[in-house]
C-alpha cells in the first residue's frame, strides 16, 4: 500500500466503525466528511486570514513602488510587513476540544499551510525574498479527546496530513524521526477536571487559541444521566449551574465553554457543527434580529442545517441545526442573552 495517496480523513470512518454501538452512543461519536468540515474551516479560518493577507499585500505593493533599491526604508518596511504576516500564521492556533480522530485539525492545518504558501508565492511575485520552508506545523492545531484510541488516531492523522502536504508541495520533511510526539492533542475530558479521589473538582482547562472548531458530542438531555452516569451528570450540573440547565443536550456545554473561552468582544472565531439533520424557519426568525448571515446548506440528501456568519467585532460561524439551536435557545438562556445584548 502506498501511504502517500491515503486520505488521512479516512481514519474518522475507521474510528466510528471501530466503536460498538453502545460506546458510540455514549461518546456521541460520528464521522464528519471533509466537505462539511471545509464549510466551517473556510469562514472561520481561511477567509479572515486571507483578508488580512490581502490588506498586507496591498500595503507591501505600495511600499515596493516607492522603493528605489533593495535595502532602503520602503523595502525594509515591506519586508517587515511580510514577516509579520508569516509570524501571524506561525502563531495561529486552532482548537478542536472534541477532536475525535482529528479530521477538523488535519483540514485546519492544511488550510493554514496553504495560506502560508500563498503568502510566500505572492510576496515573491511582488519582489520580496520568500522563506525557505513552510513553518506552520502540527503544533498549530490543538485537540482534546476523551477516547485514547481516537486521540492517537488524531495524532497520526495530523502527521500524515503534514507529511503528505510537504512532499506534494515540494518541501522536505524531517526523517529523524518521521513521526514526532504531538502533545498538543491531549487525551482527557474537555469539560471536567477530575481530582485524585475521582471526583470532579473544576471545569477542565482549554488551551489558548485563536479559533475553535469541531463537532462536539451530542446526547439528548433525557438520556444524559443514563449514558454518562449519576456522578458525571451531577458534576456537570454543579459546575455549570446557572449557565447550562441540567436538561440541556450535552453539546450545549461545548457552546458555553467556547462562549466563555473566546468572549464576545474578541476578534477570535468559533465554528461548531451540531449534527442533527434538519433545519427550521423558526431558527431563522429567532436570529433575524441579530447581525448574522444565514445560508441554507445541503450535502447530498442530508441537510446540515444553517451556516451562520457573524459580521462584527468577532466572527462566529456555525453549521447549525434545529436541534443544536433549539437546545441553545431553550436550554442555554445565558448564551442567548449574550447574543441579544450584542444587538445593542
Amino acid at each position: 500500500m502506498d501511504w502517500r495517496n491515503i486520505d488521512p480523513s479516512i481514519f474518522g470512518t475507521l474510528f466510528e466503525r471501530g466503536l460498538n454501538p453502545a460506546k458510540r452512543s455514549q461518546l456521541g461519536a460520528h464521522y464528519t466528511d471533509p466537505a462539511t468540515i471545509l464549510r466551517l474551516i473556510e469562514p472561520v479560518i481561511v477567509r479572515p486570514l486571507a483578508a488580512e493577507w490581502q490588506v498586507a499585500k496591498d500595503r507591501i505593493a505600495a511600499l515596493l513602488v516607492k522603493s528605489k533599491k533593495q535595502g532602503d526604508k520602503a523595502h525594509k518596511d515591506a519586508t517587515a510587513l511580510f514577516q509579520h504576516q508569516l509570524e501571524r500564521l506561525r502563531n495561529f492556533r486552532v482548537l478542536d476540544p472534541a477532536c475525535g480522530s482529528g479530521n477538523f485539525l488535519y483540514l485546519a492545518l492544511k488550510a493554514l499551510k496553504d495560506l502560508e504558501r500563498r503568502a510566500n508565492v505572492e510576496a515573491e511575485a511582488l519582489g520580496l525574498q520568500r522563506q525557505v520552508s513552510i513553518e506552520v506545523s502540527p503544533a498549530n492545531v490543538l485537540g482534546i479527546e476523551l477516547d485514547p484510541y481516537a486521540a492517537e488516531l488524531a495524532r497520526v492523522t495530523v502527521w500524515i496530513g503534514e507529511i503528505q502536504w510537504m512532499l506534494r508541495s515540494g518541501y522536505t520533511v524531517s526523517a529523524q524521526p518521521i513521526l514526532k510526539p504531538l502533545d498538543t492533542i491531549e487525551n482527557r475530558d474537555a469539560l471536567i477536571k477530575v481530582g485524585a479521589g475521582g471526583t470532579a473538582v473544576e471545569e477542565a482547562e482549554w488551551p489558548a487559541c485563536d479559533a475553535i472548531v469541531g463537532n462536539p458530542p451530542f446526547l439528548g438531555g433525557t438520556r444524559k444521566r443514563g449514558e454518562l452516569g449519576d456522578a458525571y451528570f451531577d458534576a456537570l450540573a454543579s459546575l455549570f449551574d446557572e449557565r447550562v440547565p441540567p436538561g440541556a443536550d450535552l453539546v450545549c456545554y461545548w457552546f458555553e465553554r467556547a462562549r466563555g473561552r473566546l468572549p464576545l468582544a474578541s476578534p477570535k472565531r468559533r465554528g461548531w457543527l451540531p449534527p442533527t439533520v434538519f433545519a427550521s424557519r423558526r431558527i431563522e426568525r429567532f436570529w433575524s434580529g441579530l447581525p448574522i448571515a444565514l445560508e441554507s446548506s445541503r450535502h447530498g440528501a442530508t441537510s446540515h442545517g444553517l451556516m451562520m456568519a457573524r459580521r462584527c467585532a468577532f466572527h462566529w460561524c456555525v453549521l447549525a441545526t434545529m436541534r443544536g439551536l433549539a437546545s441553545m435557545a431553550s436550554m442555554c438562556p445565558k448564551f442567548m442573552r449574550t447574543y441579544a445584548q450584542a444587538k445593542t
